[in-house]
């Protein structure tokens, strides 16, 4: 980079640095691994980079980016085997050394004789004041060049302080400056640090009859004699909570706003929707129903709920949730602390938390779905059941943890299984494996049927569900119970081609199992994820939301790709395949790449529609990362929407993780799969259980064939090609298929063929 050029900063809001580390012993690989961790936590966004022997064109390569504000080079003895010569003026080196690591170990290039080493004796805040000093992003703009400096400052300050406002770096860089921040010495480096610009605005889309009045929901709290609660319900007595949707933000009521793009309106009486607040009691979990009338504009009718609030409760804790006949619109969970007095406890009073909005399909033809199932309300396996202009009701599942992970064990082993086989259609092992699913499977049916009291489930149904909790609703078996010894039936593969099969619902043992006895491969199931952490806060749609302007998804033509080694290390040349089928298929929209860097990259260059990655899942500091490449590790939670939707606007791309348990996760909001969908992904698609690296590629390889390859329908959305996904794997013999899990609105259609 030129001298006096400064770093392209447009593209991020926080600080972006390159970490380089050149570690000979895993301890060293975890401690570089931890210390990008470390800093993601206090807000700076770090790429790692482990620089081997054989590395150094591509280190001279990583030297001239200018994508980044520093690039941090960590003391390595694996330093000393890079023989060749590393050219570089860049200003924006800093020499680093962790705890252990001695200073001798860092190379010439980076310039460890000017005094401008930056020791981290631990990580915490204070062990790298320091570097943070040096590198943490500026929360607002640079103020005037008449502002303080740094060398007139206290440099005493608090961590949170000096982060957001205190400390001036945004002016030009100056060594004194530099000095006094590290607290190091030496002479001064000849370069000017650039300055950061003020983050662009987002832009907003034009303004619609649907958006200028935005309403949201709100509730009003009475105790047993009429006088109003806003902080804390009123113990020992019926509480009365009124709820209704208008437009406003004061009160009790939810940040995010209503989509209202897919309520139908009835010009006599507006649109008639249902409030169902579910309450978790002492002994029981009760559900109550109300019925409200919402009109094109203003204040919709008023419901009310009471609550029973026991003298000795400490919290009352709920769900609401607003539905037009069976589809979930908006879920909130209404909470507040107990008191006599109407005071808040720490700070905290009654309040609306939204966990769930959602924009079903809504251009015509519409598809309404069947049923919800909301289990994310009452206790840990509880379930509430919304069908059209039926009263919704509660279902208890007790055991469905246990059944999920009953599966996970026998749908892994036969997974290994099967690829030993070499994924034969009919074979002996894949009939052990449907038949011993499929037992499973009626099991967790006969638990579910006697509740369901006539219900029809299918073929559309809408599942709500916890972040750390995935329901396996696509086991749900309720064809019979097969015998030890039943076989395929005859025309099971027909079945799968055609969704079309002469076996029927119905109970008692049965000879055969038939594939479409599987909830997941006969229903189209539209997964959403209930998070208060996971929805917007009102304003225009996300890229992953459907709205009246975007209905279709791009044409999938444009795949990004990326795969863990790991997938070639029991059998080389997985990943190489892969690469091969997607380009023969899809030539030069198919693109691969290596690292997180080059993947971020691709997303803002190549604008992909489709995001395929192999990665392996690991946990770094109790933060689960996906790893691709050699050693590129990410953490999910510490990716920004452009590593998922790339610039221009319009539909988010469809993001396909087939990887190691990338849609189960034993750490709450942390799941891959819900992050991404947070990224701005249209749909995101999961594995279930967990696979090895040398059964993701055969999969990949599969679900290419059956997207791209020739004689295969178009199906008119999403939700359809995740189905035909799923059937297709199994006549295909890939059982690993039964595992995959969507996440989005299955409404999403795709672009006509051409």
């Amino acid at each position: 980079m030129d001298a006096g050029t400064a770093p392209n900063r447009t593209e991020s809001p926080c600080s972006r640095v390159l970490v380089l580390a050149a570690p000979t012993s895993a301890e060293g690989r975890e401690q570089a691994r931890a210390f990008c961790a470390f800093l993601g936590l206090h807000g700076v966004e770090a790429w790692l980079e482990l620089v081997t022997a054989g590395g150094a064109g591509e280190l001279q390569a990583l030297l001239d980016d200018d994508t980044v504000h520093w690039v941090l080079v960590v003391a390595s003895p694996g330093f000393a085997e890079l023989s060749a010569r590393i050219h570089t003026d860049r200003h924006t080196i800093v020499p680093v050394v962790l705890p252990g690591g001695r200073a001798e170990e860092l190379p010439a290039w980076a310039d460890p004789e000017s005094g401008r080493v930056v020791p981290v004796t631990e990580f915490s805040a204070e062990g790298a004041e320091p570097l943070l000093r040096i590198v943490l992003p500026l929360m607002a703009p640079p103020p005037p060049p008449s502002a303080p400096v740094l060398a007139d400052l206290d440099l005493d300050l608090d961590l949170h302080r000096y982060r957001h406002r205190d400390l001036d770096l945004g002016h030009p860089f100056d060594d004194r400056r530099f000095k006094a921040a590290a607290g190091i010495t030496g002479a001064p480096p000849e370069r000017p640090r650039p300055r950061r610009p003020r983050r662009p605005r987002r832009p907003r889309a034009p303004e619609s009859p649907s958006t200028r009045e935005p309403r949201r929901l709100h509730a009003t709290v009475t105790d047993a004699a009429g006088r109003p609660r806003w902080h804390a319900f009123a113990p020992g007595q019926r509480n009365t909570v009124a709820l209704s949707i208008a437009p406003g933000t004061t009160g009790i009521v939810t940040a995010s706003v209503l989509r209202e793009e897919s309520i139908t309106f009835d010009p006599a009486v507006g649109a008639e929707l249902t409030v169902v607040v579910v309450l978790e009691q002492p002994d029981s979990t009760v559900s109550l129903h109300r019925t409200l009338f919402l009109p094109p504009q203003g204040a919709s009718t008023e419901v009310q709920v009471p609550v029973e609030v026991p003298a000795d409760a400490v919290e009352v804790c709920g769900a609401v949730l607003v539905l037009q006949r069976a589809t979930v619109l908006l879920s909130a969970q209404l909470r507040g602390p107990v008191g006599d007095d109407d005071e808040a406890r720490d700070g905290v009073g009654i309040r609306l938390e939204t966990d769930a909005e959602i924009t079903p399909d809504v251009a015509p033809p519409a598809r309404e779905v069947d049923a919800s199932l909301s289990f994310h309300v009452g206790g840990r396996g509880d379930a509430l059941l919304v069908e059209p202009d039926r009263a919704g009701r509660l279902l208890h599942l007790p055991e469905l943890d246990r059944f999920r992970d009953g599966l996970i064990t026998t749908l892994g082993a036969a997974v290994d299984a099967d690829y030993v086989h070499g994924n034969q259609p009919g074979s002996e092992q894949q009939v052990e494996l449907l038949r011993d699913l499929a037992r499973q499977g009626h099991t967790l049916y006969q638990v579910l049927e006697p509740q369901l009291e006539g219900a029809t489930i299918g073929p559309r149904i809408q599942l709500l569900s916890p972040e750390d909790q995935v329901v396996p609703l696509e086991f749900v078996y309720d064809f019979g119970l097969p015998r030890p010894t039943a076989r395929l039936c005859r025309h099971w593969l027909d079945a799968l081609a055609t969704g079309r099969c002469r076996c029927r619902p119905r109970s008692g043992p049965v000879n055969t199992v038939c594939p479409l006895g599987f909830w997941g491969l006969r229903f189209v199931i539209e997964r959403q994820v209930a998070s208060t952490t996971a929805v917007a806060l009102g304003g225009d749609p996300s890229p992953g939301q459907m709205s009246p302007t975007r209905q279709t998804l791009p044409p999938l033509d444009r795949i990004l790709f990326a795969a863990s080694d790991k997938v070639d290390k029991f059998n080389p040349g997985e990943r190489r395949r892969t690469v091969e089928l997607l380009q023969e298929c899809l030539g030069e929209g198919a693109v691969e790449v290596q690292s997180w860097r080059a993947w971020h990259r691709a997303v803002r260059e190549h604008r992909p529609s489709v995001l395929l990655s192999l990665p392996h899942t690991e946990q770094v500091h109790g933060l689960v990362a996906l790893q691709i490449g050699r050693a590129s590790i990410r953490e999910v939670e510490s990716m920004t929407d452009d590593y998922v939707v790339g610039p221009g606007g319009g539909a988010g791309p469809v993001v396909m993780l087939l990887g190691c348990n990338t849609a189960v996760t034993d750490i709450p909001w942390q799941s891959a799969v819900a992050a991404f969908r947070r990224r701005g992904a249209s749909v995101v698609i999961g594995t279930l259980v967990q696979i090895l690296g040398r059964q993701a590629a055969p999969l990949a390889r599969h679900v290419a064939q059956l997207m791209w390859g020739s004689g295969h329908e178009t199906p008119e959305t999403i939700g359809e090609l995740v189905q035909l996904l799923r059937r297709g794997a199994v006549a295909g013999g890939a059982t690993l298929g039964m595992s995959l899990v969507a996440f989005g609105e299955t409404g999403w259609r795709l672009p006509e063929a051409g």
